[in-house]
């Protein structure tokens, strides 16, 4: 599990600057086949039936009981989709397709080798690719464009979590003629090395959870906010459904992740209870020391009746209490 032992070493927010990497946080599949579409459709909680080529767009899988199995990002390309799952959860879905691949015309398969893949984030990573590959970026539209970059021709795609973030697909044997201007930007003091502290950071100070730690197999979709940025009401069925939209026409759920701000540095192991009074009331699953908001921060599922009243609700650590509260943005 992760720990806040360590304070993270950074002077400014994340977020306030523009970062890039290589991405080892995602795995990438391929789904083929000439019913690819209709398939994907049945079993995630977004409407690619509608989607159209060359858009991508963020879903989920679930299992029969509307429960989490994965989050997945969907490129819809013109010959095939491309699938890109947090670490380790590829291989989890696969398990999970494998009934219904058998009676489908229909091919999954792990892509190794075939791309490289990078990411920009940040204020200046618009502008950046834009003079770069000489084409407008609109993340709104939620495109994958196509664009030369030297020899190479990449797939450029803007995230839906994280609304100043650009990912690149290019060819791996390509991967040197990304790495040299990127180089050359942070070397100019245009970015900055992505450090694994700043990404963690970044995502928290956004609000991001990140599947196995702050969300998981127990979840609803409704509980982690993949509702609203994952999820169709108007595509009918697919697994998971059912529950799905009984929670969304009761209007709420119990419990929900919640950004909260800690009133002390952490220095514990997560994840961690929460407490109102002698109840507890959920779970602490990831804290960081964030210069945007001047202190500590994390994420926090907690049942919503908690919030209702004016009790505290704390951390209990060391002996002592760290008081909780939602942030305001």
């Amino acid at each position: 599990m992760p720990s806040a032992k360590t304070r993270i070493p950074i002077e400014a927010s994340p977020t306030a600057r523009t970062l890039a990497w290589e991405s080892t946080q995602e795995e990438l599949y391929e789904l083929g086949g000439a019913d690819r579409k209709n398939f994907l459709n049945a079993y995630v909680t977004q409407d690619i039936k509608n989607l159209a080529v060359d858009r991508t767009t963020a879903a989920a899988f679930l299992t029969q009981k509307g429960k989490l199995v994965s989050t997945v990002r969907v490129l819809h390309l013109p010959e095939r989709i491309l699938l890109l799952f947090p670490q380790g959860y590829g291989a989890k879905t696969e398990a999970h397709l494998a009934t219904y691949l058998m009676f489908a015309d229909v091919t999954l398969k792990k892509l190794e080798g075939e791309f490289a893949h990078f990411a920009l984030a940040g204020p200046k990573a618009r502008s950046l690719l834009e003079a770069r590959l000489g084409l407008p970026l609109e993340p709104a539209a939620q495109t994958v464009a196509r664009a030369r970059w030297g020899e190479a021709e990449v797939l450029l795609f803007p995230h839906s979590d994280d609304p100043e973030r650009w990912d690149l697909l290019a060819p791996a044997a390509a991967a040197p003629m990304l790495r040299d201007p990127i180089s050359a930007w942070r070397k100019a003091g245009e970015l900055d090395e992505a450090v694994p502290e700043a990404l963690e950071l970044r995502r928290l100070e956004l609000g991001i959870p990140k599947l196995g730690v702050d969300m998981g197999e127990d979840n609803l979709v409704a509980e982690v906010g993949l509702d609203a940025r994952a999820t169709s009401f108007n595509k009918g069925c697919y697994l998971g459904q059912e529950t799905t939209a009984r929670v969304q026409s009761r209007g709420h759920v119990n419990r929900k992740l919640t950004r909260v701000r800690l009133d002390q540095a952490f220095s514990g192991a997560l994840p961690v209870e929460v407490f109102q009074g002698d109840k507890k009331v959920g779970m602490l699953t990831s804290a960081a020391e964030s210069p945007r908001y001047g202190g500590w921060i994390g994420l926090a599922t907690v049942a919503l009746s908690a919030w209702e009243n004016s009790e505290e609700i704390y951390v209990p650590l060391n002996q002592k209490k760290i008081s909780l509260r939602p942030t305001e943005t």
